[in-house]
């Protein structure tokens, strides 16, 4: 028996498929050949190959461990607690609505976005581009129209900020602002 293998009795793990285990930290093993099937990145979510499918190891993980997806299925997704989408650990996932896990997405790289049911009174609105239903206050604080509220974006902040768009950074200079 292989160490890879031994290692398993010392880790949760289900039986997924006759001849597949997953253990709770995510990992799918061949139980035949004690050999861990290997995992690729697409699209930034590990991935594994079995029965000519390509089959996200989440999804895996989730539906044995979780259960099934609560109903209406069609609006729960698998979220990542720690918002590393290659960390498939039993305890990094969780069943989501689709608000929630955007609401979760917003906390990726250094933007902060928050959102806010009414805008400040001395809020204007202002285009650049691509973009309408854009708002700014006096601190320079932007805001974005939603369906029924707005978000609140700060575009100073980290490489996923709005300024970082090279088409924005060549139409707005923030001094102007």
């Amino acid at each position: 028996m292989s160490q890879a293998y031994k290692n398993l009795y010392f880790t949760i793990y289900k039986l997924i498929f006759p001849n597949y285990i997953v253990t709770h930290e995510g990992h799918l093993f061949n139980k035949d050949t004690n050999v861990q099937v290997p995992e690729y990145l697409k699209n930034k979510y590990l991935y594994v190959h079995l029965f000519n499918k390509q089959i996200p190891v989440h999804l895996i993980v989730a539906l044995k461990y979780l259960g099934p997806r609560p109903r209406p299925t069609k609006d729960h997704q698998i979220d990542h607690c720690n918002i590393n989408s290659t960390d498939n650990s039993v305890g990094n996932l969780r069943y989501v609505t689709r608000r929630q896990n955007c609401m979760n997405r917003s906390k990726m790289g250094t933007t902060v976005m928050v959102y806010v049911d009414e805008l400040p009174e001395d809020a204007i609105e202002f285009r650049i581009e691509d973009f309408d239903n854009m708002f700014i206050d006096e601190n320079k604080q932007i805001y974005i129209k939603l369906q029924n509220h707005y978000r609140k974006v700060n575009l100073n902040n980290g490489k996923y900020s709005l300024l970082d768009r090279h088409h924005i950074r060549q139409s707005i200079d923030i001094q102007d602002l």
